[in-house]
Protein backbone atom coordinates (compact mmCIF):
# COMPACT_ATOMS: atom_id res chain seq x y z
CA UNK A 1 0.00 0.00 0.00
CA UNK A 2 1.12 3.10 -0.42
CA UNK A 3 1.43 6.22 1.95
CA UNK A 4 -1.59 7.98 0.46
CA UNK A 5 -3.96 5.21 0.90
CA UNK A 6 -2.18 3.86 4.15
CA UNK A 7 -3.00 7.46 5.67
CA UNK A 8 -6.50 7.19 4.35
CA UNK A 9 -7.54 4.17 5.89
CA UNK A 10 -5.59 5.63 8.94
CA UNK A 11 -3.19 2.31 8.52
CA UNK A 12 0.53 3.01 9.78
CA UNK A 13 3.13 1.27 10.68
CA UNK A 14 2.61 2.06 14.14
CA UNK A 15 -1.12 1.38 14.20
CA UNK A 16 -0.26 -2.19 12.63
CA UNK A 17 2.41 -2.62 15.61
CA UNK A 18 -0.02 -1.80 18.07
CA UNK A 19 -2.97 -3.69 16.67
CA UNK A 20 -0.50 -6.46 16.39
CA UNK A 21 0.55 -6.41 20.59
CA UNK A 22 -2.72 -5.99 21.41
CA UNK A 23 -3.74 -8.70 19.79
CA UNK A 24 -1.04 -10.71 21.24
CA UNK A 25 -2.13 -9.68 24.63
CA UNK A 26 -5.58 -10.16 24.09
CA UNK A 27 -4.70 -13.59 23.42
CA UNK A 28 -2.03 -13.96 26.32
CA UNK A 29 -4.98 -12.73 28.34
CA UNK A 30 -8.07 -14.92 27.04
CA UNK A 31 -5.57 -17.58 27.41
CA UNK A 32 -5.06 -16.92 31.18
CA UNK A 33 -8.46 -16.00 31.97
CA UNK A 34 -10.95 -17.03 30.10
CA UNK A 35 -9.19 -20.18 28.42
CA UNK A 36 -8.04 -21.84 31.29
CA UNK A 37 -11.19 -21.79 32.80
CA UNK A 38 -13.38 -22.91 29.82
CA UNK A 39 -10.89 -25.56 29.44
CA UNK A 40 -11.19 -26.47 33.51
CA UNK A 41 -14.96 -26.65 32.85
CA UNK A 42 -14.50 -28.55 30.07
CA UNK A 43 -12.22 -31.15 31.45
CA UNK A 44 -14.49 -31.66 34.49
CA UNK A 45 -17.62 -31.88 32.64
CA UNK A 46 -15.80 -34.68 30.44
CA UNK A 47 -14.62 -36.45 33.69
CA UNK A 48 -17.83 -36.58 34.99
CA UNK A 49 -19.50 -38.06 31.98
CA UNK A 50 -15.93 -40.32 31.82
CA UNK A 51 -17.02 -41.52 35.76
CA UNK A 52 -20.60 -41.96 35.05
CA UNK A 53 -19.74 -44.30 31.81
CA UNK A 54 -17.90 -46.25 33.50
CA UNK A 55 -20.35 -46.36 36.57
CA UNK A 56 -22.94 -47.21 34.03
CA UNK A 57 -20.59 -50.21 33.01
CA UNK A 58 -19.61 -51.48 36.70
CA UNK A 59 -24.03 -51.35 36.95
CA UNK A 60 -24.40 -53.04 33.72
CA UNK A 61 -21.34 -55.66 34.87
CA UNK A 62 -23.24 -56.63 37.90
CA UNK A 63 -26.53 -56.50 36.80
CA UNK A 64 -25.63 -59.37 34.39
CA UNK A 65 -23.11 -61.15 37.15
CA UNK A 66 -26.42 -60.83 39.36
CA UNK A 67 -28.22 -62.17 35.78
CA UNK A 68 -25.88 -65.13 35.64
CA UNK A 69 -25.93 -65.74 39.31
CA UNK A 70 -29.76 -65.88 39.58
CA UNK A 71 -29.64 -68.23 36.10
CA UNK A 72 -27.44 -70.62 38.51
CA UNK A 73 -29.71 -70.71 41.08
CA UNK A 74 -32.56 -71.22 39.21
CA UNK A 75 -30.77 -74.16 37.33
CA UNK A 76 -29.97 -75.43 41.07
CA UNK A 77 -33.60 -75.43 42.31
CA UNK A 78 -34.86 -76.73 39.21
CA UNK A 79 -32.58 -79.54 39.18
CA UNK A 80 -32.84 -80.16 43.11
CA UNK A 81 -36.57 -80.28 42.66
CA UNK A 82 -36.23 -82.34 39.85
CA UNK A 83 -34.06 -84.91 42.18
CA UNK A 84 -36.53 -84.50 45.01
CA UNK A 85 -39.60 -85.46 42.82
CA UNK A 86 -37.64 -88.34 41.37
CA UNK A 87 -37.03 -89.61 44.77
CA UNK A 88 -40.56 -89.00 46.12
CA UNK A 89 -41.46 -90.79 42.84
CA UNK A 90 -39.13 -93.70 43.55
CA UNK A 91 -39.87 -93.69 47.44
CA UNK A 92 -43.98 -94.13 46.54
CA UNK A 93 -43.34 -96.73 43.76
CA UNK A 94 -41.19 -99.23 46.18
CA UNK A 95 -43.84 -98.31 48.74
CA UNK A 96 -46.87 -98.96 46.34
CA UNK A 97 -44.60 -102.50 45.60
CA UNK A 98 -44.54 -102.96 49.31
CA UNK A 99 -47.85 -102.31 49.92
CA UNK A 100 -49.17 -105.16 46.71
CA UNK A 101 -46.49 -107.65 48.24
CA UNK A 102 -48.00 -107.47 51.37
CA UNK A 103 -51.50 -107.66 49.80
CA UNK A 104 -50.53 -110.42 47.97
CA UNK A 105 -48.80 -112.32 51.00
CA UNK A 106 -52.11 -111.80 52.92
CA UNK A 107 -53.93 -113.00 50.52
CA UNK A 108 -51.37 -116.27 50.43
CA UNK A 109 -51.95 -116.69 54.31
CA UNK A 110 -55.62 -116.45 54.13
CA UNK A 111 -56.20 -118.61 51.66
CA UNK A 112 -53.64 -121.30 53.44
CA UNK A 113 -55.69 -120.74 57.05
CA UNK A 114 -59.02 -121.09 54.65
CA UNK A 115 -57.89 -124.32 53.04
CA UNK A 116 -56.28 -125.50 57.44
CA UNK A 117 -59.76 -124.28 58.93
CA UNK A 118 -61.61 -126.27 55.70
CA UNK A 119 -59.56 -129.23 56.76
CA UNK A 120 -60.19 -128.93 60.14
CA UNK A 121 -63.92 -128.78 59.42
CA UNK A 122 -63.81 -131.56 57.54
CA UNK A 123 -61.72 -134.13 59.97
CA UNK A 124 -63.84 -132.57 63.29
CA UNK A 125 -67.56 -133.74 60.86
CA UNK A 126 -65.73 -137.13 59.40
CA UNK A 127 -64.95 -137.49 63.09
CA UNK A 128 -68.33 -136.84 64.19
CA UNK A 129 -69.87 -138.74 61.87
CA UNK A 130 -67.72 -141.14 62.76
CA UNK A 131 -68.95 -141.05 66.11
CA UNK A 132 -72.41 -140.88 65.36
CA UNK A 133 -72.21 -144.09 63.02
CA UNK A 134 -70.59 -145.70 65.51
CA UNK A 135 -72.63 -145.19 68.44
CA UNK A 136 -75.84 -145.78 66.22
CA UNK A 137 -74.64 -149.08 65.01
CA UNK A 138 -73.28 -150.30 68.07
CA UNK A 139 -76.77 -149.57 69.93
CA UNK A 140 -78.24 -151.67 66.82
CA UNK A 141 -75.72 -154.12 66.68
CA UNK A 142 -76.09 -154.38 70.69
CA UNK A 143 -80.35 -154.37 70.11
CA UNK A 144 -79.82 -156.78 67.44
CA UNK A 145 -77.49 -158.94 68.94
CA UNK A 146 -78.01 -159.09 72.48
CA UNK A 147 -79.89 -162.69 72.26
CA UNK A 148 -78.13 -164.15 69.59
CA UNK A 149 -74.45 -163.23 71.15
CA UNK A 150 -72.64 -163.61 74.52
CA UNK A 151 -70.19 -161.05 75.50
CA UNK A 152 -66.82 -162.30 73.59
CA UNK A 153 -68.63 -162.54 70.31
CA UNK A 154 -70.52 -159.32 70.60
CA UNK A 155 -67.08 -157.46 71.03
CA UNK A 156 -65.42 -159.24 67.89
CA UNK A 157 -68.79 -158.02 65.55
CA UNK A 158 -68.26 -154.45 66.98
CA UNK A 159 -64.67 -154.27 66.71
CA UNK A 160 -65.20 -156.01 63.09
CA UNK A 161 -67.90 -152.72 62.62
CA UNK A 162 -65.59 -150.46 63.90
CA UNK A 163 -62.59 -151.28 61.30
CA UNK A 164 -65.02 -151.60 58.71
CA UNK A 165 -65.94 -148.06 59.55
CA UNK A 166 -62.84 -146.53 59.61
CA UNK A 167 -61.58 -148.44 56.56
CA UNK A 168 -64.88 -146.44 54.95
CA UNK A 169 -63.71 -143.10 56.51
CA UNK A 170 -60.48 -143.15 54.66
CA UNK A 171 -61.62 -144.04 51.50
CA UNK A 172 -64.18 -140.88 51.57
CA UNK A 173 -60.93 -139.04 52.84
CA UNK A 174 -59.23 -139.85 49.84
CA UNK A 175 -61.59 -139.84 47.51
Amino acid sequence: MDAETSKLLGFTVTVWVVNIVGFILLLAMLRAWLWRPIRGVVEGRAQRIAEQLRGAEDRLAEAERLRQEARKYREAQETEAARQRDQILSQAQREAEELCQKAREEARQIRRQGRVDAEMLKIEALQATKAKVAGVAGEMARKLLAGVLDEDRHQAVLDAALSDLDRLVREEERG
